[in-house]
C-alpha cells in the first residue's frame, strides 16, 4: 500500500564523517527520533480508502524482524557508516510503512475500542524499538558487546502485529474475553464466601473447663483457639441466605455475557454500518458496568453486610443484563446466527423448532430467570428493609 515514498517521512542522509563511531551514533540518534515521531503520530487516523489485511501485517512483521536483526548485527559486528546508513534508511522506510498501515486502521468506521487497541499496540511497538535503539547507542558508545537478547526483544514486540485486531468486532471480542475473566474471578470469590461457616450458637462454642478441646487442662496460656481463624467476618444464617441468590444472579448474568461473546465471534458484523459499531460499543460498556457491580456486590456480601449496596448492585446487574439481552435480540442477524452459539445438546433438543423460536425462547428464559432470582428470594426482603 505504501511501497513508494508518498505518505512516508523522507529518509535521512548523513554527511561523510571521518569517525565511523560518530556516524553510527548519529544514525542511532536519528532512528530514535523517528520512533518518537511515530509514537506521536500513532493516534492520527490516515484515510486512503483501503483496508489492511492480516496477511499484510504478517508480511510486514516478517520483513521488519529481518531488518532489525540485520541492523543489530551490523551495529554489533561492524559499526561503519558504509554498512549502517543503508540499513538504517531501509529500516526507517519499513517502520513508516508499518505506521501508515496501522493509522489506516484508525480511520472511520473504526470504533473507540478498535482505535484504542491499535494505538496502544503501535505505541508499545515503537516505544519498544526505541528502547532497543537507546540500549544499542549506549553499548556502541561504551564499546561493549551487543547482547543477543536485544534482537529477541524486538521479535517479541513485532509478534504483536500478528495479533492486531482488524475489525470492530474483533477488538470488542478481545475486550469481552478479558472482562469475562474478571466476571469469573468475582463470581469465584463469592463462591468462596458461601463456603464460610455460619456463626455457631454460644452453646456449641463452649469447650471443656477452659474453653478449649484439650484432654488436659494445663495449657491455660495457649488455647487451641489461638491457632484458629478469627470468627469476625463469618456469615450469620441470615447473611448466608442473601449470598446464595446473589451468586445465582451473577452466574446467570455471566452466562449471558458468555453467550453474547460467542455471538460476537460468530456473527459477521458490518464495519461500515454505524448501527453495528454502536451496538458493539454499547454492549461493551454494559459488560464493563457488570464488572464494576460484580466487584461491588462481592465486597458488600462480606459480614457485616451492606444491605443498601447489595440491593443496588444486584438491581444494576439485572437491569444491565436485561439491556444486553434486548440489544442482542434486536440485532438484525440474531435469529440466523444465535442458534449456532448454543451448545449442540440444546440445539439438537430444539431441532424441530425454527431458528426464530429457538432464539426467542432462550431470551425469554434468561429474562424470566433473572427476574425470578431478584424478586423471589431473600434479596427482595433487603429492598423492603
Amino acid at each position: 500500500m505504501f511501497e513508494e515514498s508518498k505518505g512516508i517521512k523522507a529518509s535521512f542522509k548523513i554527511e561523510s564523517e571521518v569517525d565511523d563511531k560518530k556516524a553510527c551514533d548519529k544514525c542511532l540518534a536519528m532512528l530514535l527520533d523517528v520512533t518518537n515521531e511515530l509514537i506521536q503520530d500513532s493516534a492520527k487516523p490516515l484515510s486512503i480508502g483501503s483496508s489492511v489485511s492480516n496477511q499484510r501485517l504478517s508480511d510486514l512483521s516478517e520483513v521488519l524482524t529481518h531488518e532489525i536483526t540485520r541492523f543489530v548485527v551490523f551495529v554489533s559486528k561492524s559499526p561503519e557508516i558504509g554498512t549502517i546508513l543503508p540499513s538504517v534508511e531501509k529500516l526507517v522506510k519499513t517502520l513508516n510503512i508499518v505506521s501508515c498501515e496501522m493509522r489506516v486502521m484508525l480511520a472511520p468506521p473504526a470504533g473507540p475500542t478498535l482505535r484504542s487497541q491499535v494505538t496502544s499496540l503501535a505505541n508499545r511497538l515503537f516505544s519498544g524499538l526505541g528502547n532497543i535503539v537507546q540500549q544499542l547507542r549506549a553499548l556502541v558508545a561504551s564499546g561493549k558487546e551487543v547482547p543477543a537478547h536485544l534482537t529477541g526483544m524486538a521479535w517479541a514486540h513485532l509478534a504483536e502485529l500478528n495479533k492486531c485486531p482488524l475489525t470492530n468486532a474483533a477488538a470488542v471480542g478481545k475486550e469481552l474475553a478479558s472482562k469475562l475473566t474478571i466476571l469469573k474471578d468475582s463470581r469465584e470469590e463469592m463462591g468462596q464466601l458461601s463456603l464460610q461457616p455460619v456463626n455457631a450458637s454460644e452453646e456449641s462454642k463452649e469447650g471443656k473447663q477452659d474453653g478449649d478441646d484439650d484432654e488436659d487442662d494445663e495449657d491455660e496460656e495457649m488455647d487451641d483457639d489461638d491457632f484458629q481463624d478469627d470468627e469476625e467476618g463469618q456469615l450469620t444464617p441470615e447473611e448466608y441466605a442473601v449470598v446464595v441468590p446473589s451468586q445465582q444472579i451473577c452466574t446467570v448474568s455471566m452466562g449471558i455475557v458468555k453467550q453474547f461473546y460467542m455471538y460476537v465471534l460468530k456473527c459477521k458484523f458490518n464495519d461500515s454500518d454505524e448501527k453495528d459499531v454502536s451496538m458493539l460499543e454499547e454492549s461493551l460498556k454494559a459488560v464493563s458496568t457488570l464488572c464494576q457491580n460484580f466487584d461491588q456486590l462481592g465486597s458488600a456480601l462480606y459480614s457485616p453486610q451492606d444491605a443498601k449496596a447489595i440491593t443496588s448492585s444486584t438491581k444494576t446487574i439485572v437491569d444491565t443484563t436485561m439491556s444486553l439481552l434486548s440489544s442482542l435480540a434486536s440485532h438484525n442477524q440474531f435469529e440466523a446466527v444465535f442458534p449456532s452459539t448454543l451448545p449442540k445438546s440444546s440445539a439438537a433438543s430444539s431441532s424441530s423448532d425454527s431458528a426464530q423460536s429457538i432464539s426467542a425462547l432462550w431470551i425469554s428464559r434468561a429474562q424470566s430467570k433473572l427476574q425470578e432470582l431478584l424478586l423471589n428470594s431473600e434479596l427482595s426482603k433487603l429492598s423492603l428493609a
